[in-house]
C-alpha cells in the first residue's frame, strides 16, 4: 500500500541525503527555485525554506540536445565553453560530471588532461551527497529502462532510499534530481537526447512553472556548440536564439545561422 504521510518521504530524503535537503546555500537563484519548484510537484514532499547563494544575472539552468553517437563531442564543448570562461583566472572552476549510473562515466583521463582550466570530476547523483562545485553537468538525461527517471521496475537503488511505495510517478528519481540540481553553484547543464529526452527534461522545458514559456526583454544570447551539426564552434562563438524563459536556455544544434 502506498505511503500517505507526508512525513514519510521527507524521512527518506533527510535520512539518505542529508540536512541540506530545504537550506540551498549553494546555489544561486535560479537554480535553487527552480529545484524547490520540481521536487514539490510531489504534493507530499514536505515544503522547506530555500536560501538562495546570490543572483543569476544570465540563465543558469542550459539544456543540451545530443544526436546519438555525439555524447563525447557535446560534453566537449560544453566543457570548452567552460574552459573559455575562466582563462586567465589564477583559480580553476570546478566541474562536477553527474550520472544517474556508473556506466555514464566519459574518460576522465582524457578530459583532465585536455581542459586543465577546470577541475573536473564524476560522481553518480547518490554518491554526490554534500558536494558541490561552480558548474554541474547532468549526463545522459534520457528516457528509457536506464535513463533518468529510472524505468527499472526492481531498482536497488530507488528501495534503499524509499522502501514504501508512493502515489506519485518517479517520487523518488525526482527528489534525485533535486539533489543533482543543488550540486550547482553557478550553472547546471543537462545533456538529453534529442530523439528519447527524459520526462525529466521535458518538464524542463515546457512547463511554464520553470519560466520558459514565458520570455521576459531580449532572447539571451546561447553558445553555438555547433555550426553544422557535426564541427565544434569555437569557444566563446554565439548566436542569437529564441529564448525559452528567464530561467532556463536550450541549446541545440542550430546549423548554418547568422553569427552575432
Amino acid at each position: 500500500m502506498a505511503s500517505g504521510k507526508p512525513g514519510a518521504v521527507h524521512i527518506h530524503l533527510m535520512r539518505h541525503f542529508g540536512e541540506e535537503f530545504g537550506r540551498t546555500f549553494r546555489s544561486i537563484d535560479q537554480i535553487a527555485y527552480a529545484a524547490r519548484t520540481f521536487v514539490l510537484r510531489n504534493s507530499a514532499q514536505i515544503d522547506k525554506r530555500i536560501v538562495p547563494a546570490g543572483t543569476a544575472t544570465e540563465p543558469a539552468i542550459r539544456i543540451v540536445t545530443v544526436s546519438k553517437g555525439e555524447d563525447e563531442q557535446r560534453l566537449f564543448s560544453v566543457l570548452a565553453a567552460m574552459a573559455s570562461t575562466v582563462e586567465g583566472r589564477s583559480q580553476p572552476a570546478s566541474v562536477l560530471l553527474l550520472g544517474r549510473y556508473r556506466f555514464s562515466e566519459p574518460d576522465m583521463r582524457g578530459l583532465k588532461h585536455h581542459f586543465l582550466q577546470l577541475l573536473i570530476s564524476f560522481k553518480t547523483i547518490h554518491a554526490s551527497k554534500g558536494l558541490e562545485a561552480d558548474h554541474v553537468i547532468l549526463l545522459s538525461a534520457d528516457s528509457g529502462s536506464t535513463g533518468f527517471p529510472s524505468e527499472i521496475v526492481d531498482d536497488r537503488l530507488l528501495t534503499l532510499v524509499s522502501p514504501e511505495e508512493e502515489v506519485f510517478q518517479n517520487a523518488e528519481e525526482r527528489r534525485v534530481m533535486y539533489v543533482a540540481m543543488t550540486r550547482a553553484r553557478q550553472t547546471l547543464t543537462i545533456l538529453a537526447s534529442n530523439a528519447r529526452p527524459s520526462s525529466f527534461v521535458t518538464e524542463l522545458r515546457e512547463d511554464p512553472a520553470y519560466g520558459i514559456a514565458a520570455a521576459l526583454g531580449r532572447p539571451p544570447l546561447y553558445l553555438l556548440l555547433a555550426d553544422n551539426g557535426d564541427r565544434p564552434a569555437t569557444s566563446g562563438t554565439q548566436v542569437r536564439g529564441d529564448s525559452r524563459g528567464p530561467n532556463i536556455c536550450v541549446l541545440e544544434p542550430v546549423g548554418r545561422r547568422e553569427l552575432v
